[in-house]
């Protein structure tokens, strides 16, 4: 499951952190740390998040002030990737502009593990969530299969039909 970390440089400590928790166990994607020089930044940031299943914004007082967070997430929002605003301790709910009325909970810079550990659950609800719809694509995508398969063996039964009364002669003129 891949998780791209949205932030702005003053918060690149924080950052790699999140980044370094995250690592063992899912797969994350920052641009300090995954970049390849010679890529076109945009198009390989797009790419990332369009691949990613959650952004994580690091909404600190320099993060929703940063226009590429900001352009991070509005990507994230049009690829439907899943957005989970960490809000700094001193960050007002407003600044978070249409994210405000999302659980936006404040990260506590004294006690990161609550806050990683925060990370990681949220990221195991995303996967599950993700999971699930996939099963009920899955599922109505087969009734829908099924239901064509059912229409084309009924009309190949009334085209059998039809053709062995013309043979008989028995259809009506």
């Amino acid at each position: 499951m891949q998780i791209f970390i949205s932030h702005s440089h003053k918060d690149i400590e924080l950052a790699r952190k999140i980044y370094e928790f995250l690592d063992p166990f899912f797969d994350p994607w920052m641009w300090d740390q995954d970049m390849v020089p010679g890529e076109i930044d945009w198009d390989t940031i797009e790419d990332a998040i369009e691949n990613s299943d959650l952004l994580v914004m690091l909404a600190t007082d320099d993060g929703v002030g940063n226009e590429n967070v900001w352009r991070e997430v509005d990507l994230a929002r049009e690829h439907g990737t899943y957005i989970l605003p960490l809000r700094g301790p001193d960050t007002p709910r407003p600044k978070l502009g249409f994210l405000s009325s999302k659980t936006c909970p404040k990260m506590d810079p004294d006690d990161l593990p609550r806050t990683l550990e925060f990370i990681a659950d949220t990221t195991l609800r995303v996967r599950e969530t993700r999971t699930n719809r996939n099963y009920w694509y899955l599922g109505i995508g087969g009734l829908i299969v099924g239901y064509l398969i059912g229409r084309k063996k009924s009309e190949n039964r009334i085209s059998s039909s039809e053709s062995s009364k013309l043979a008989d002669g028995s259809a009506e003129d």
